[in-house]
């Protein structure tokens, strides 16, 4: 399911930037997929396969 799909299911965006409260979406940045949030002038939230972590939640496993 893509994040367009997501959004029509449950009318939320995510992930969300916790310190923007604003939806984020993958891009590319200096040769890294990475998630990216355009609050603030712009930054990164985390690289692909990593926003668990950067939201302060574990993986399961």
């Amino acid at each position: 399911m893509g994040q367009q799909s997501l959004l029509e299911w449950i009318w939320q965006v995510w992930p969300v930037c916790p310190r923007h409260d604003l939806g984020v979406h993958s891009s590319e940045r200096g040769g890294a997929a990475v998630c990216w949030c355009a609050g603030g002038g712009g930054h990164m939230l985390a690289p692909i396969g990593e926003l668990a972590r950067a939201l302060g939640r574990r993986r399961p496993k």
